[in-house]
């Protein structure tokens, strides 16, 4: 299959956002982070960049075209393992063992469909608490480009009680657990290539 040109800068990571790159590497090194799990593998262009920088690499793509254009890439790249179906299911049925040493990058919105909310309960399942990285977010106050679902816009708001089920007060074994999160956001200023906006959530 030819590889199609779906978009500027497909063939970088995160579509040319350099700045992006150089944050992935900031929150890898102050959480110890050694595993990275992708949904919406499209080219593969991100997954290479972090199968260059993290220990482990799970990416998934529902569109098995993509996929396998994407998979002629990583054939040197023993430490990926690409699935095709939908991310939700995947992350609740096949990723769901995975540590706290784990940074989430979704970005699996695609032709008019948007798994965002159960990618998060899938996580919230896990019980884990880590990194995540929303790609195509609305950024308040900031021009850049962002996907709506069905005319909602993709923002805190909209995630927020998606956020508190993975990281606010919940039982373990009888125990009342208590954690938070905080989180920021890029901004036009800090942005490259496509210029879309992108949230950061971290556990306190």
């Amino acid at each position: 299959m030819k590889e199609p040109n779906l978009m500027p800068f497909q063939n970088e990571p995160f579509n040319g956002d350099t700045f992006i790159q150089e944050e992935f590497l900031k929150l890898k090194h102050k959480y110890e982070l050694t595993t990275a799990v992708e949904t919406g593998t499209c080219l593969g262009s991100t997954t290479l960049f972090l199968s260059n920088n993290f220990e482990k690499v799970y990416t998934v793509e529902i569109n098995e075209g993509y996929l396998h254009i994407a998979k002629q890439k990583f054939i040197s790249h023993k430490n990926i393992e690409a699935f095709n179906g939908d991310s939700a299911t995947i992350l609740a049925y096949q990723l769901n063992k995975l540590s706290n040493r784990t940074i989430y990058f979704l970005n699996s919105y695609v032709g008019g469909v948007c798994p965002l909310k159960n990618e998060l309960a899938a996580i919230a399942n896990t019980a884990l608490r880590p990194v995540i990285a929303i790609y195509d977010f609305q950024v308040p106050g900031e021009p850049l480009l962002f996907a709506s679902y069905y005319g909602q816009p993709l923002n805190l708001e909209w995630i927020k009680p998606s956020l508190d089920l993975i990281y606010n007060e919940r039982r373990i074994d009888e125990r009342k657990v208590t954690d938070d999160y905080e989180y920021y956001y890029n901004s036009y200023e800090k942005s490259g290539g496509v210029r879309r906006g992108i949230i950061y959530i971290l556990p306190k």
